[in-house]
């Protein structure tokens, strides 16, 4: 029984954090029929993430089953609180507060691509991020190294203008989400051959809603890591304003040029 878990060492060089799970093992056969036993394990990225997805809801099928009243009345609190409890700091370019339908939500500022990969029959790009930190600060970063196909750079490319004008028949020409702090990578100027082990392979990404409230879109992005994680794959939403929305329109096309002059079409997916 996993009683502790510490997090003694993040490595992002290895795109992965260790985990030690500390546990007491009950074996009658043994003169002292309780042990304790430290199993530390390199967990990677995406998995963490894997995992993180699926926490919440076992929580709740837990908690409505009773299942967290097992170990006593008193109920222990988590030493770290879930990212959909805290408090978002963010404020709209408006200087409103975040509103709550939001909160904990990532934005993405903006996408830059890079090479073209034959072999996974896509492009690599990363994507410009904004998210609340567990601890409640705000930070801007990135997801490297995604692959989209060329399918889904033609499909993108022939869906998001409508997208954008369904903002703009609603009046909406700018959007409410902040703009970057700093500037963005120019939109070629994304990952340059990128390890295998590093790529996260688009499985879906697709507009969920518009926001017109915000400017903006919410979408979901799916990824899976070629290596390390077949099966699960990891997803999330984010919010898009259209401001950054224009931006990645104007750079499909010239994307899907560049594909095409390497030799992938929708061919090469069927």
């Amino acid at each position: 029984m996993v009683y502790h878990v510490d997090v003694p060492e993040l490595i992002p060089s290895a795109g992965s954090a260790n985990l030690v799970f500390k546990s007491k093992v009950h074996d009658e056969s043994q003169s002292d029929p309780v042990t304790e036993e430290n199993v530390s394990l390199f967990i990677p990225y995406p998995v963490l993430e894997s995992i993180g997805n699926v926490i919440p809801q076992i929580l709740q099928d837990l908690r409505g089953a009773g299942g967290h009243k097992v170990f006593g009345a008193q109920e222990a609190k988590p030493a770290i609180p879930p990212q959909r409890r805290l408090q978002d700091p963010r404020r709209l370019a408006n200087g409103n507060r975040w509103p709550d339908m939001f909160r904990g939500v990532p934005e993405i500022l903006g996408a830059s691509f890079g090479d073209i990969l034959v072999e996974l029959e896509g492009v690599a790009m990363d994507f410009h991020l904004r998210a609340v930190n567990l601890d409640g600060t705000v930070s801007e970063g990135k997801l490297e190294n995604v692959i989209m196909t060329y399918t889904g750079i033609k499909a993108w490319t022939e869906g998001l203008p409508g997208g954008i004008q369904s903002l703009a028949g609603e009046g909406v020409s700018h959007g409410l989400l902040e703009p970057a702090t700093k500037a963005l990578p120019a939109w070629n100027e994304g990952p340059r051959s990128p390890a295998l082990d590093e790529c996260l392979v688009s499985t879906a990404f697709e507009i969920r809603s518009v926001i017109s409230d915000l400017g903006a879109m919410l979408v979901r992005l799916e990824t899976l890591n070629v290596v390390y994680d077949q099966e699960r794959p990891a997803a999330a939403h984010y919010l898009w304003s259209i401001d950054a929305l224009k931006a990645f329109a104007e750079a499909l096309p010239k994307v899907e040029r560049k594909m095409q002059q390497k030799g992938l079409t929708a061919k090469t997916l069927q």
